[in-house]
């Protein structure tokens, strides 16, 4: 529904938020910055994907509706990161490459006067400090997963924060996974902390297929394509490409970044971080657990791998 069909309310809702201060308030600074719409920022996705596609980028520009542009891309993010985490005694290294690899190629620009100008273009408009839409005060509903998922509750919570201080009405809510996997499909929300998205490999077919725009059913009935409902004749011709081409030919990984570029102007969701996940282990009678001085697998025990992981777990001697 309008206006959050609309890109250039999408762009207005990325650049109205400081992802610096949501990155603190999520964890504290921990996490790479991950911005791509549906490509998470994963050490295979950053390097086959985030970083060929940073030229064309750093010179991708909006047009804000009053006859300038802007260029929303900020590579600063990971020198601020990594400044403020030094402030407060972390120790972090210094080389470009090594903080890159630790808080990503960059992240959106905050922007509140870009962001005014495209909510304006979006449509919406100010009245006495506060935004309306068609003619109605505007309110934003926005919402997360209760109980779980604590990085993207986190995100939302911090994002809400964001949001309010810019200027926007917004309430916020948490839902039990019943309610939330109901409307998640149904597409009855507005704003969720969602956690859509990941990549791991070169062949992105089966990671972007569900967007395929023809996939797409009305509000309120349950499909097989994603539940956001984004409709993009272009992406959906590149995934229909895909579907006929060997993962090995190189003619697939041309058409996926440009798949990537296109959803990045479309912006069908806005990225915070790569996955983030804090997995303690108790050595006191198995020991050997994946950890980053052994990294011989994730350490995700909730996962399918976990059954890789117990023939390498061992006791320990007394």
């Amino acid at each position: 529904k309008e206006p959050y069909s609309n890109p250039d309310f999408r762009w207005a809702i990325a650049m109205a938020m400081n992802f610096d201060e949501i990155s603190m308030n999520i964890f504290n600074g921990v996490g790479r910055a991950s911005p791509f719409p549906i490509l998470t920022a994963t050490s295979a996705m950053q390097e086959l994907y985030y970083k060929p596609i940073q030229p064309w980028l750093e010179e991708f520009e909006l047009d804000l509706g009053d006859g300038t542009t802007v260029k929303p891309f900020d590579s600063g993010y990971a020198e601020r990161m990594a400044e403020t985490l030094r402030a407060e005694g972390k120790d972090i290294p210094t080389d470009k490459e090594d903080l890159i690899d630790m808080f990503g190629i960059g992240c959106w620009k905050f922007d509140p006067a870009s962001a005014e100008k495209l909510l304006i273009k979006a449509g919406l408009e100010k009245k006495d400090g506060k935004w309306h839409y068609n003619g109605e005060p505007f309110t934003i509903n926005m919402t997360y997963l209760a109980d779980t998922e604590a990085q993207a509750g986190r995100g939302l919570i911090a994002a809400h924060y964001q949001l309010v201080k810019f200027g926007l009405d917004c309430t916020l809510s948490s839902e039990s996974s019943a309610t939330w996997d109901t409307n998640a499909a149904t597409g009855n929300f507005e704003i969720g902390g969602y956690w859509p998205t990941g990549g791991i490999t070169k062949d992105i077919y089966s990671q972007i297929n569900g967007w395929d725009a023809d996939l797409i059913v009305a509000l309120g009935e349950r499909g097989a394509g994603q539940g956001s409902r984004w409709n993009n004749a272009e992406a959906t011709e590149i995934i229909h490409q895909l579907a006929k081409l060997s993962p090995e030919d190189e003619k697939s990984y041309e058409l996926s970044k440009e798949f990537v570029k296109i959803a990045i102007e479309d912006m069908p969701f806005i990225g915070f971080h790569s996955g983030v996940k804090f997995v303690p282990t108790n050595s006191s009678i198995w020991g050997n657990y994946p950890s980053a001085e052994n990294p011989y697998n994730g350490p995700w025990w909730w996962w399918s791998c976990f059954k890789y992981i117990t023939t390498e777990v061992t006791p320990v001697e007394k």
